[in-house]
């Protein structure tokens, strides 16, 4: 399999010639591209000070559960099955799918959130005095 990145004349040049070149039945999928191992090495460094400083709803949450919360703000895949009553539950978020701009997208609400209550970037272990509202 080939792959181009469409960054340059001579990507899309060489993109063109597989594309004319190629044997019927093949298939040609453009995307966008994922979210970047740098933009994912940001997530939990971002997420772990809400989750050891900042008291939600009465209770602290995990980074993982915080993780699913911003997920879920922004309308993003978030991977359900039913319950023993047929309701859904929620068991997990990948953002590992997410696209470039999904992720910056999630980044930005987790920043604006952490500025809406004061959450700073370095977290304090046992420190936990945030409260929601």
């Amino acid at each position: 399999m080939t792959k181009f990145t469409l960054s340059h004349d001579q990507a899309r040049n060489r993109a063109t010639i597989a594309v004319k070149t190629a044997p019927d039945g093949y298939v040609v999928d453009v995307h966008e591209p994922k979210r970047t191992l740098s933009q994912n090495d940001r997530l939990w460094p971002v997420l772990r000070p809400i989750a050891r400083n900042f008291l939600w709803h009465g209770q602290y949450w995990s980074e993982l559960q915080w993780k699913g919360y911003f997920m879920a703000q922004l309308d993003m895949e978030v991977l359900t099955m039913p319950d023993e009553f047929g309701d859904l539950i929620t068991i997990g978020f990948k953002s590992s799918e997410l696209k470039k701009h999904e992720f910056s997208l999630l980044m930005e609400l987790i920043d604006a959130f952490k500025g809406k209550y004061g959450i700073g970037d370095n977290p304090q272990p046992g420190l936990r005095e945030r409260k929601a509202g």
